[in-house]
């Protein structure tokens, strides 16, 4: 919804910025820059340029709010077409970078009187999103139960290592709750979890909140009800690889390290990875076939009984209330 892809936008950049690498400079710089030259083209125009902040990081928040609207539906690259969406976004983390660091209070995500520009910004990249999948769509390729057995049963994905732990993590994630999109994948935090134990059954329960932020009444949710003995447990498995992460990191998806002593390193894995996760695990696993995130589904999970029930939270409205409750019993061996 447009609650939920605003909310994911605002959760990537809570963080406060941590030390910059190369690449992340240079994106700033470009965001800065694809600023300054839209800048210029109005000016050159006529059109009011002299008004538009010259920095956006000493701007006020109400100029930001109106400027920062007209320059992601204006702005173009050097041949005058529209940029990819992922592009525009990493656009917007640029120049969001480049204010915050010298006003580290503001977050153009998440600010209250960034209201215009927040509601431009989803209505841009969805129309930006919608035109570049109609214009390279290819159809993808599902991951059929034989291939699904075949990644646990040859060590892909299990539990015996940070790649095996991290890949069955990231795809009983997206199996269970059907997030595909790789910038709501990207915004995701160990809150957005939450593993607890049912004292009656002995079963683990598993909470997938998409907005942590609001009160535990109001956040739709998909809640997982499964034996924690099954060793395909999502409540296992993630205890373990939350317990792996570095301490009090702020991003659940975190790049393997490959040492016993530290599974996981302090670096979080970008989108364009977390886009092409599934494809390159298929492609280690020599699958044949156009694959991605949307290869995976919920059929993977109908094994023996597989209850769906819809739960409606205090929240309500339309759809924003909705959550799902699966109770899952996994097959024997």
């Amino acid at each position: 919804t447009q609650m939920e892809m605003l909310r994911s936008l605002a959760n990537l950049e809570q963080a406060p910025p941590g030390p910059a690498n190369n690449n992340t400079e240079k994106t700033t710089r470009w965001a800065v820059n694809a600023y300054a030259n839209w800048r210029n083209a109005r000016l050159a125009r006529g059109n009011g340029a002299e008004s538009i902040p010259d920095d956006p990081a000493h701007a006020p928040t109400s100029e930001l709010n109106y400027w920062l609207s007209q320059f992601i539906q204006e702005c173009r690259q050097r041949d005058g077409r529209e940029y990819k969406h992922q592009n525009l976004y990493a656009m917007v983390c640029g120049i969001s970078r480049h204010i915050r660091k010298l006003r580290p209070g503001l977050n153009i995500l998440d600010d209250e009187h960034m209201k215009q520009f927040k509601l431009t910004l989803y209505a841009v990249m969805k129309r930006l999103q919608t035109k570049q999948a109609d214009l390279y769509s290819v159809k993808v390729s599902k991951i059929t139960r034989k291939q699904w057995d075949y990644l646990w049963e040859q060590g892909f994905l299990g539990d015996s290592n940070a790649t095996s732990l991290f890949y069955a993590v990231y795809c009983l994630f997206i199996t269970i709750t059907g997030v595909t999109s790789a910038l709501q994948l990207r915004s995701l935090t160990p809150r957005n979890l939450d593993v607890t134990k049912d004292l009656v059954s002995n079963k683990l329960v598993t909470t997938y909140y998409p907005s942590p932020s609001t009160s535990k009444a109001d956040r739709a949710a998909i809640r997982v009800t499964e034996d924690p003995e099954n060793p395909r447990s999502f409540g296992r498995l993630l205890q373990l690889y939350i317990s792996k992460l570095p301490p009090f990191f702020p991003d659940l998806w975190v790049r393997p390290n490959g040492t016993d002593s530290e599974w996981y390193c302090r670096q979080p894995i970008g989108q364009n990875i977390l886009r092409t996760t599934v494809k390159a695990l298929c492609q280690l696993a020599n699958f044949s076939g156009n694959f991605s995130n949307q290869s995976l589904s919920r059929d993977l999970l109908n094994w023996d009984h597989h209850d769906i029930e819809h739960l409606m939270t205090q929240g309500g409205g339309c759809g924003q209330g909705l959550g799902l409750r699966l109770v899952v019993r996994w097959r024997d061996g």
